[in-house]
């Protein structure tokens, strides 16, 4: 399989890899933006990818890496990772793909991904035809009682330095180490993670291509009148959304094994979304890539 090509999107200042599977030109056909997941990249999606233009040929696919992320850039000092900045962001890169002639038919978000589009998608529920969450339907929420707490746990870890992953010897123990970090994952899915993105030093070692500050707390939560409230608007609009929910996966199972738990069941009937259930842990978009290429 012949990798994608490389482009590169101006946002806030930063330059951010996207990955294109398919022609530049455009002539009408669709077009869908996949959105990774936290400490991941946008060739996890390879797969998908080549599978979905398998099926139908005329796709145009974006993945793009998150600033911090594979080739995009890292943010200056005092900068910051939080959700926002990479919901930003991503609007940056539909308004440069719309310009370019570029109409988002689907936008596609895996875990953090999912939980970017879901937000995206409540603010500008114009800025795709469909929505795909896969292992995510949007963030946990908390009530505002609860952030005084969730602010001091982050202005605690500021006196912590941030620590780089160590560098690795090999692919195969880059594949260990990823693993060991998502139990339940297997060889393969982690192979398609992190085959294509480490980066060789001089040292001849493997590095893991993510900025040391993305990890660290999650700075804040919304109460879940604001996450419904989104919801509405998505829904209002016709915007057409499909979750896919991993039955080992971080989106809990409610009274049946194929029914979302509280909260995110609410949030399904109110986006009238069509859920697919499919076996399997969290990392769906590696270990299970023909379940989104058929939605695609």
């Amino acid at each position: 399989m012949s990798p994608p090509a490389k482009e590169t999107v101006a946002a806030q200042g930063l330059a951010l890899r996207l990955w294109r599977h398919g022609a530049l030109d455009v002539d009408g056909g669709p077009c869908a933006l996949l959105l990774h997941g936290a400490m991941d990249t946008g060739r996890s999606f390879d797969e998908v990818c080549r599978l979905a233009r398998t099926r139908k040929p005329e796709l145009t696919l974006f993945a793009v890496d998150h600033r911090g992320h594979g080739q995009s850039d890292v943010v200056g000092a005092g900068a910051s990772f939080h959700l926002l900045d990479f919901i930003k962001d991503t609007t940056v890169v539909i308004a440069a793909l719309r310009a370019r002639g570029f109409t988002l038919d689907a936008l596609v978000g895996h875990s953090m991904g999912g939980n970017i589009a879901f937000s995206l998608m409540g603010a500008l529920p114009d800025a795709a035809r469909h929505v795909v969450l896969v292992d995510s339907v949007g963030a946990p929420p908390e009530e505002p009682e609860e952030q005084p707490a969730r602010l001091a746990e982050l202005l605690t870890s500021l006196s912590s330095p941030k620590r780089a992953s160590l560098p690795v010897a090999s692919v195969d123990e880059a594949i260990e180490r990823v693993r060991r970090w998502n139990p339940g994952l297997s060889v393969e899915g982690a192979r398609r993670m992190v085959e294509p993105v480490l980066v060789r030093g001089e040292d001849g070692l493997l590095r893991f291509p993510f900025d040391e500050r993305l990890r660290g707390p999650t700075p804040v939560r919304h109460p879940e009148a604001q996450h419904l409230a989104g919801c509405d608007r998505v829904r209002a609009h016709g915007t057409r959304v499909t979750v896919i929910r991993a039955r080992e996966g971080f989106v809990p199972a409610g009274d049946g094994d194929d029914v979302l738990g509280a909260p995110f069941l609410e949030r399904a009937r109110r986006l009238n979304a069509n859920v697919v259930v499919v076996d399997g842990g969290h990392h769906v978009h590696v270990e299970r890539p023909d379940v989104i290429a058929e939605v695609l």
